[in-house]
């Protein structure tokens, strides 16, 4: 990962803004049919027998014989390598265009078992898409017309046929695709200037925005065509694709898919316009708002200790060539690498499963992704962000310096928003396979989102001397005082009064609020295994079971990777509980059960109502299940 100096970004501080940050709430359909099986009660039980040999065939046969008829195409599939278990990511396709919030992910073990789902599919029939689109809409076939001549004239004359990231590559003609459209559909400029005025910004004259064929791409992220000339971006170019969406009410909507990085705000939205009413069904922002001399492991800020002259700190199976090779370069600014990235490797964040890292050394998934981290960053004051695009995109890390004391303090010192930010990476990247930054968006997922940082940050923070009753505020250096949460993360009910039903209230309808709510839980496991098992400042040791610490980072990593794009609470709960399962064989079901009972998120706690933003009804439950 390319550093040219420290972070990563999501809102760290909802009550306090950058000054160059637009903050629209994200949102998008809210799907009742979406599911997460777990065999119940978590046992080696399995939904399905497949093949050991062939894991991935065993969830395409899984999905197609007991799920669905529908088309879908495989966005990605990898394997964790210390548990076996293999992570098969679907999207669904009808007519040829993907299903944006049309996601089953299959999770298979090392004898060919499907072991767990997550299932969002749409279930209706074809028939019921709106619009009068029976086929394709024939601007975007017009165009993949034009793009399949150019390819057959590129092979027929023996050139060289380049495959390039969307957006960045030129037309491989200057020639424009002849553009048809049917009639009641709106153009792809007047969708995009819908967008924009939802954005309360206002594009004086759509028309003059041209449209030209993407180059072609083998990507699963590729658009079908490229605005160009369009100043909302800096380059004025905008990805366009066209898909279909679910909505609430379990229809089917044409609509136009933008992937827009703002210019003159710290966004980059992935958003979906109805190509019939120009209305935006959906708004994702990938950025959300966190020898050297360095503050060593476990000292969160200058308050906590002095740096120290390390040596060589890098792991050698994450980063092989160290964090300053520059290839044959004699001098250079930047370090490529950080101990984030290198521990997460190790426990399972690694080139398969969509990593920040510039060079994959042909271990799998997608490089030159490495992030770009800005220090002391001039666009604003008291926050810090993370963009986190698909695998093979650059992550954006934003830090800023925070005004609240005098003098003021550096962001960049305190190590807990640094690994709060880079955590939204992760956790992006590991819900629902990293070809899909859109699973943590909104509602208790993108609650969670935040949670995981905070859980995250406050891990690194432990120290051999640290206890059951050890409490930690979140941001304190930097913003002064107890930080920038309600609570600290404690597990007295008395200093943390947050359970599950909390989040009813209106105050904790924001994903910052939510996170808080999270994090406490996951800190009440860490606890409970701390009970149990020792400490141990030796982050990469090979058996992760025998320490609390690794034991319950292993637990949380797994846990990303098995559960569903937006996941509930309760789902996230069970896909922990699966992982301790897969590792440990339920030897700490129970200390697990406890801690999230103790917060309300017992067996049966549940939720009635609308995942966002209001009208959710939560039961909370503090019954263990029988056999604790």
């Amino acid at each position: 990962m390319k550093f040219t100096s420290l972070l990563a970004a999501v809102t760290l501080v909802a009550t306090v803004a950058s000054a160059h940050r637009s903050h629209v709430q994200p949102f998008g359909p809210d799907l009742a049919h979406q599911e997460y099986q777990v065999p119940t009660p978590l046992t080696s039980n399995s939904f399905f027998a497949g093949s050991a040999a062939n894991p991935a065939k065993a969830a395409t046969d899984f999905v197609e014989q007991q799920l669905t008829s529908s088309d879908y195409i495989v966005k990605n599939a990898y394997t964790s390598k210390h548990n076996g278990v293999t992570h098969v990511y679907l999207r669904q396709v009808v007519d040829g265009l993907e299903v944006v919030n049309g996601d089953i992910n299959v999770n298979v073990d090392r004898n060919g078992h499907v072991i767990s789902f997550g299932n969002s599919f749409y279930k209706g029939k074809g028939g019921r898409r709106h619009g009068g689109f029976q086929k394709r809409d024939l601007t975007v076939a017009s165009i993949k017309d034009w793009i399949r001549q150019e390819t057959e004239e590129f092979m027929e004359e023996g050139r060289q046929l380049t495959f390039g990231r969307w957006g960045r590559g030129r037309p491989h003609r200057e020639r424009k695709p002849e553009l048809t459209k049917p009639a009641g559909v709106v153009s792809p400029q007047d969708a995009l200037a819908s967008f924009a005025r939802f954005l309360n910004v206002e594009i004086p004259r759509p028309e003059d925005m041209d449209i030209v064929a993407a180059t072609p791409s083998l990507r699963a992220d590729k658009a079908d065509v490229i605005m160009t000339n369009c100043p909302l971006t800096a380059t004025g170019e905008v990805p366009v694709s066209q898909a279909y969406i679910q909505t609430a009410e379990g229809d089917l909507r044409l609509v136009y898919d933008f992937k827009v990085e703002m210019k003159d705000t710290d966004n980059w939205f992935h958003t979906q316009v109805d190509a019939e009413t120009g209305k935006v069904l959906q708004v994702i922002d990938w950025v959300s708002d966190a020898t050297f001399n360095v503050f060593p492991m476990g000292i969160n800020d200058p308050e906590e200790g002095e740096r120290k002259l390390v040596k060589n700190p890098h792991h050698v199976p994450a980063s092989p060539l160290g964090w300053n090779s520059q290839s044959h370069k004699k001098n250079f600014t930047t370090t490529i690498g950080n101990n984030v990235h290198d521990v997460f490797h190790h426990y399972g964040f690694d080139e398969e499963s969509g990593n920040f890292q510039e060079n994959n050394f042909g271990k799998g998934g997608l490089g030159n992704d490495a992030v770009i981290a800005n220090a002391q960053d001039g666009s604003g004051y008291n926050n810090a962000n993370f963009a986190t695009p698909p695998d093979g995109q650059r992550g954006q890390m934003r830090m800023y310096v925070w005004d609240i004391t005098d003098p003021m303090r550096d962001g960049d010192l305190e190590s807990g928003i640094i690994i709060h930010e880079y955590a939204h990476g992760i956790s992006t990247r590991l819900t629902g396979g990293p070809a899909n930054s859109g699973c943590l968006g909104w509602g208790e997922a993108g609650g969670m989102g935040e949670g995981w940082g905070d859980f995250f940050a406050t891990m690194f923070r432990q120290k051999p001397e640290h206890n059951y009753d050890s409490e930690f505020p979140m941001g304190a250096y930097s913003a002064s005082g107890n930080g920038i949460r309600r609570f600290p993360y404690s597990t007295s009910l008395e200093t943390n009064p947050e359970t599950f039903k909390i989040m009813d209230q209106s105050q904790y309808w924001g994903v910052h609020a939510k996170g808080e709510v999270w994090a406490g839980m996951l800190y009440e496991v860490y606890r409970n295994l701390n009970l149990r098992l020792p400490f141990t400042e030796e982050w990469y040791t090979e058996d992760k079971t025998k320490y609390a610490n690794t034991l319950v980072l292993q637990l949380v990593v797994d846990g990303l990777k098995l559960q569903p794009c937006m996941p509930s609470f309760i789902q996230a709960r069970d896909a922990i509980l699966q992982a301790e399962k897969l590792l440990t064989n339920g030897e700490y079901q129970c200390d697990i059960w406890r801690a999230f009972t103790k917060r309300g998120l017992g067996p049966k706690a549940k939720v009635i109502g609308a995942n966002f933003p209001f009208g959710t009804v939560r039961t909370e439950s503090f019954d263990l299940p029988k056999n604790c």
